[in-house]
């Protein structure tokens, strides 16, 4: 059975908590550092997956808000969750595909 090492005191503690704090997470974005409230909502509830809500406040900082930094934020986040067009024309293809078959086997006969 080997026996569990004591956590060191010393550099090697600093540098792993220093990573953990600024460890950047996939996907995720920073909170704003320019303290608009709106901005910060928006991000949040993006962070967070409700990005319904994300797109609703996103909308209205476009309109609302003077800042450039929350207009390009809010832009970030529409085009972040807005519908892919690649999902759209793979869809539009099952489609056809799905609509194709059915009318060939009406049309064919089986006798």
């Amino acid at each position: 059975m080997k026996k569990k090492r004591p956590p060191q005191s010393g550099s090697g503690e600093k540098k792993q908590q220093k990573k953990e704090d600024t460890r950047d997470w996939k996907g995720f974005l920073p909170l704003p550092a320019h303290g608009d409230e709106a901005c910060t909502a928006a991000v949040v509830a993006f962070n967070y997956g409700d990005f319904k809500k994300a797109r609703h406040l996103s909308r209205s900082l476009l309109k609302d808000s003077q800042s450039s930094d929350s207009q390009k934020i809010a832009r970030d986040i529409l085009n972040r969750t807005s519908t892919d067009p690649v999902i759209l024309v793979i869809a539009l293809a099952g489609i056809l595909a799905v609509v194709f078959i059915f009318l060939w086997a009406v049309t064919s006969s089986h006798s």
